[in-house]
């Protein structure tokens, strides 16, 4: 007589628990078979800005008090100056950020040397 083990069948044993894999963590939990590595689409960069500083001390501070009254003055007369707002927005944003994607294209830098 023939055992099945011989022949490929095998007899399922019922067991208790699920009849999915189960993802324990470990990294070959999808049935033995273990994945390629892949590389990632965009190196990591955790927090460090890949686009380089162009707006200079002097120049963030016009931002800030510019993007400040810029806001204020959307606020007092929103319905016809709302736009003013967003324009504070983005000055203020930039010169949080300390880069001026305006100045990009034309190679400004308003950074001094010590900055």
């Amino acid at each position: 007589m023939l055992n099945p083990s011989e022949i490929g069948f095998r007899r399922e044993i019922p067991r208790a628990g699920p009849t999915f894999p189960v993802n324990d963590g470990h990294p070959s939990w999808h049935n033995g078979a273990r994945l390629p590595a892949v590389e990632p689409l965009y190196p990591s960069t955790t927090g460090v800005s890949t686009v380089e500083k162009n707006i200079g001390t002097q120049d963030r501070n016009i931002r800030y008090a510019a993007g400040a009254l810029l806001i204020l003055a959307a606020l007092l007369n929103w319905s016809s100056f709302w736009w003013l707002g967003l324009i504070g927005v983005i000055a203020i944003g930039t010169a949080y950020m300390g880069t001026c994607l305006a100045y990009i294209p034309f190679k400004i830098n308003t950074k001094k040397a010590g900055e």
